[in-house]
């Protein structure tokens, strides 16, 4: 087999493993359901290693447990109607029905927040902490946002195009309204950056599990991975410059 033939062959092959990866979901069995009351994604120091983990407040002792084990349910009693204006469009047209997690908690539903609170982090004390939300699989558009009330606009934190990391201070605990456009199943990455005390850097990424309505499971499709912000352009001008090589290969 040639050079040219072994080049062109590799490169269909990552182009395949990369369709492949983009399907794939959580395993189903041996996860815990939230559906109503308190939970915050946090992170916890593992030894010398970072893990993103959900602390599960639901119970009598709150559990601190590893983001895969966890379902995140959001019950059609979580359904809203989008006002009338335009403080909120970017959620959708007003009069559409979403399902929302509230910034400020609620009966019956899901109230889901982040917090830099476990005591291995306040052991380790970092110098700084940001968290993002940079990709999602779903049926629908999530965004991540902030209410301050009064005469100030939502602040979109994460969403369509838009990832950012949020500075964490440690010991912080924070809720926002999680937004979703459609029911279904949904996965997101949720990644920490952390700077050690010594300098060091040091990263986490685990995949939170959303089950949107009642009628969502587990084994409901995802469809294709949406990359937000900065990251989608760079992936974007690797798959081009790789194109534009096999292209350049195969006229030899």
């Amino acid at each position: 087999m040639t050079l040219r033939a072994l080049v062109v062959l590799s490169a269909l092959g990552a182009i395949v493993a990369m369709a492949l990866w983009a399907g794939t979901g959580l395993r189903a069995a041996d996860t815990v359901e939230i559906s109503r009351g308190h939970a915050d994604v946090g992170i916890l120091r593992d030894g010398s290693s970072w893990k993103v983990a959900v602390k599960d407040g639901t119970g009598s002792t709150p559990t601190w447990r590893d983001a895969s084990d966890v379902v995140l349910r959001v019950s059609d009693q979580a359904r809203q109607q989008l006002p009338a204006g335009d403080e909120y469009r970017f959620l959708g047209p007003a009069g559409d029905m979403i399902h929302l997690i509230p910034q400020t908690q609620a009966d019956g539903v899901l109230w889901l927040g982040w917090n830099t609170q476990h005591p291995s982090v306040r052991a380790a004390d970092p110098r700084t902490i940001t968290f993002d939300v940079s990709k999602k699989q779903g049926p629908g558009d999530l965004h991540i946002y902030l209410d301050y009330g009064g005469f100030r606009p939502p602040r979109q934190l994460w969403g369509p195009g838009r990832s950012q990391p949020v500075s964490v201070p440690v010991d912080t605990h924070t809720h926002a309204n999680w937004a979703f456009s459609e029911p279904g199943r949904y996965v997101v990455d949720f990644t920490a950056q952390i700077t050690e005390k010594d300098g060091s850097r040091r990263s986490a990424t685990g995949q939170l599990q959303f089950l949107v309505g009642d009628e969502a499971a587990v084994t409901s499709p995802t469809g294709r991975w949406e990359v937000w912000g900065p990251t989608a352009l760079a992936i974007g001008l690797v798959v081009v410059a790789a194109l534009v090589t096999i292209r350049r290969i195969l006229r030899r």
